[in-house]
């Protein structure tokens, strides 16, 4: 019995680095046709430019994204954050690639000064999301330095935590696209008030 101990002991170190081997490229094979499925079917999106349009109240904020991926988006929202501000821009929905569009998003005069931050937030047929940052420069930077590629979202990552409470913050912030038409009607509303009221004083 003491001689056949060694050879169970043999087996046993053999079956489990055959078992180590075999999670190490089983991992491997994931994270490769994870990335081959990322390579294929993912869309790619760009801000292609930006352009900042002032008015005596508010300043518009033009982007033009297009889609240089080989998949097709569901949906997708550009944040914008000015200081401790996030505008959420409406919705891009089914933005097949090569398609581009244009999404803008208004803020008052007092609150462009300085130059905000824009990110693309997407969500692909497959419920992956991801996101990139627009590289906007002042200077000639972009022409010395690489850009800023689209990069996946994955559940429970800290980025995209963050991005969640973004959306969230311009959610109460009222700086949506429903909170934006919302403020109008109530400004429209109000003005019609005064007036009724100027009316009603002057009979």
């Amino acid at each position: 019995m003491q001689e056949i101990l060694p050879y169970f002991k043999k087996i046993y170190f053999l079956f489990k680095d055959v078992n180590v081997y075999l999670f190490v490229v089983s991992l491997f094979s994931v994270i490769t046709a994870r990335k081959s499925l990322q390579a294929k079917d993912a869309p790619r999106l760009l801000i292609e430019n930006i352009r900042h349009s002032v008015g005596p109240e508010y300043d518009t904020f033009n982007i033009k994204i297009t889609n240089h991926g080989n998949g097709s988006l569901l949906k997708a929202f550009v944040i914008m954050i000015k200081k401790r501000e996030y505008f959420l821009s409406k919705p891009i929905v089914v933005l097949k690639p090569g398609m581009m569009t244009k999404v803008s998003i208004p803020v008052k005069s007092s609150k462009t000064e300085n130059l905000p931050e824009f990110y693309i937030v997407a969500q692909d047929f497959f419920d992956h999301y991801y996101i990139v940052k627009a590289d906007i420069y002042l200077d000639q930077r972009h022409l010395t330095e690489f850009g800023s590629p689209m990069k996946r979202l994955y559940s429970f990552s800290f980025r995209r935590i963050k991005i969640l409470y973004w959306m969230r913050k311009a959610r109460r912030q009222n700086n949506t696209e429903f909170g934006r038409v919302t403020k109008r009607i109530r400004k429209k509303k109000a003005l019609v008030k005064e007036k009724t009221q100027k009316y009603k004083s002057l009979r």
